[in-house]
């Protein structure tokens, strides 16, 4: 990674990586974020753990950030989801818990439903089929995050 040596050139390799792989990361990203919301109902999803997997291959900083950004966008317009960001305090592993110096900030996000609290019950949650429906989801936001086409 010859373009991390050089300060000038890091905002060129930024967007080098993002651009040869950014709507596979954000597919990536969308993927990951569909499945742990499948498997663990309700549940945040850490900020770190998208970014080891947005960083896996490229360690910028700024990359996280882009990516996301770009997948709440596609999570918006193609899901009719929000990723929403949680933001909560960890005490730190001392004795002083109590202390406000001593915490740090925890980033996990969830994604929420933008339709109307009235017409998601009356048209997507339905308890005798929820297992298909959510089973149909994730199929149909598979094939759609890779183009069209599983191979």
């Amino acid at each position: 990674m010859f373009f991390l040596q050089d300060g000038k050139h890091r905002s060129k390799f930024l967007y080098f990586c993002y651009f040869r792989r950014g709507d596979k990361l954000v597919a990536e990203v969308i993927r990951y974020i569909l499945f742990k919301t499948h498997q663990h109902f309700r549940c945040p999803i850490k900020r770190d753990e998208l970014s080891q997997l947005i960083t896996k291959n490229y360690h910028h900083r700024s990359l996280p950030n882009l990516v996301l950004n770009k997948a709440t966008a596609k999570l918006s317009t193609i899901f009719g989801y929000n990723l929403m960001e949680l933001q909560r305090s960890c005490p730190s592993s001392n004795n002083q818990a109590r202390s406000s110096q001593s915490s740090t900030d925890i980033k996990s996000y969830v994604i929420t439903t933008q339709l109307d609290p009235g017409v998601y019950k009356k048209y997507v949650e339905d308890t005798t089929k929820s297992n298909l429906t959510e089973f149909a989801f994730v199929v149909i936001g598979i094939v759609h995050l890779a183009g069209g086409k599983i191979t």
